[in-house]
């Protein structure tokens, strides 16, 4: 009976150490308000779009699960897997798609899964965040605000594929700055995330850390003989972080192989190579904390072909400065503004192209917060660029009131 009952002792001692080396976080953020954003002109009218959002405006709603089990040895599985909780006027295009899905209908969020190490590093592999992404965040006291204001992340691959109309403002501005012209990211998810991305982090000597990435594009493509293959859409990337105290800074590239002929068909003289460079900084000096990003975005097609008119060399090359003061224990006042120089195309496809124009934007902010996990926030963004087809400039506007909650 003794033998029983050390023997039933034993094992739910060792069923506890095995639950205590595995752990399941869940977690999410909810942020709906009010946004409205206004366009100058949109093909030569006015345009002013208003709504009620529960997708975000200062940081995307989601749900999400972080697990880690220690494996011994120092090595331990970790995995994250998120999704975005969209508001009502997206739910019925997404509706049809899996709650965990990387679909651009569900809302893409993270999703991976890897191994971590306490003397090797660190490497993931799934739908992971960009270094280009990550590190403008580093660098943006806002976090990413979803508003007019910030030229840094004004060109994307959709953006830039389709850059006369950037350049031309013949695209409308959105409920929460989702068009190119409004500095977001438009509807273009690799510029924050890839799928199929192996992601390597080594561990962090004396504040010093380094990562890699290399992705490739999942998705498939029909070849003019029938054969349906992988796309080449394939990207490299690296970045380097390094912290001391109050001192935080951030680099990263990112090149891209976007291309527009599927594998078995003619050439690859079509592909685009899209090169993203940024840079971040940010000081705490207490009273307030600093923060200063400088973007550099390229395309450059293989050949300048009739079909890539104005995609040749296409240019977006901006920097921002922002700050974010707690003027008392619960309010903080932020603030950025950012310039820089647009440039579309080498001279082809008319007299358009080739052009340069400059572009500023700014915003302003502040958050109350009403507990550790729930605040309110109230913005306001303005983006100016200058108009190549029209005499004078175009602004984009917008501002946001809302409430965030974390759990």
């Amino acid at each position: 009976m003794k033998k029983s009952l050390l023997a039933i002792a034993a094992m739910t001692a060792f069923a506890g150490a095995a639950q205590a080396q595995s752990s399941v976080t869940v977690y999410g953020i909810l942020d709906s308000g009010i946004v409205s954003t206004k366009a100058d002109t949109y093909q030569g009218t006015q345009v002013t779009q208003s709504a009620v959002t529960g997708g975000g405006v200062a940081s995307t709603s989601r749900l999400g699960f972080r697990g880690k089990e220690e494996l011994g040895g120092g090595i331990s599985a970790e995995f994250v897997l998120e999704t975005a909780l969209l508001n009502a006027s997206t739910a019925a295009t997404s509706s049809s798609s899996p709650l965990f899905s990387t679909s651009a209908t569900s809302g893409t969020r993270q999703a991976y899964v890897g191994l971590n190490t306490k003397d090797m590093g660190a490497a993931t592999v799934g739908y992971q965040y960009t270094f280009t992404h990550l590190t403008g965040l580093a660098g943006d006291p806002f976090g990413g605000l979803n508003l007019p204001g910030q030229p840094l992340v004004a060109i994307t691959l959709t953006g830039m594929a389709a850059s006369a109309a950037v350049m031309n403002n013949a695209l409308a501005v959105q409920p929460g700055g989702t068009s190119a012209t409004t500095g977001a990211t438009g509807s273009n998810s690799d510029y924050a995330s890839r799928s199929n991305a192996i992601i390597y982090a080594t561990p962090v000597f004396s504040g010093l850390q380094a990562k890699a990435s290399y992705s490739l594009n999942g998705g498939a493509s029909t070849a003019t003989n029938g054969t349906t293959t992988p796309s080449r859409n394939n990207a490299v990337g690296a970045q380097l972080i390094y912290n001391s105290g109050k001192f935080n800074a951030t680099a990263s590239y990112v090149s891209t192989v976007e291309a527009v002929a599927a594998y078995g068909s003619a050439t690859t003289s079509t592909d685009r190579n899209i090169y993203n460079t940024r840079a971040a900084v940010s000081y705490d000096f207490g009273m307030l904390k600093a923060f200063a990003t400088y973007g550099l975005d390229k395309i450059s097609a293989v050949t300048q072909s009739a079909s890539q008119s104005g995609q040749q060399d296409v240019k977006n090359n901006n920097m921002q400065a922002g700050v974010a003061a707690p003027v008392t224990p619960v309010v903080t006042l932020k603030a950025t503004y950012s310039t820089g120089k647009y440039t579309l195309g080498s001279g082809i496809g008319g007299a358009t192209y080739g052009l340069e124009r400059n572009q500023s934007g700014y915003q302003l902010g502040a958050n109350y917060a009403l507990s550790k996990r729930t605040d309110l926030y109230a913005a306001y963004g303005s983006f100016t660029r200058q108009n190549q087809t029209a005499t004078g400039n175009n602004t984009d506007t917008g501002y946001a009131m809302g409430v965030r909650h974390t759990f």
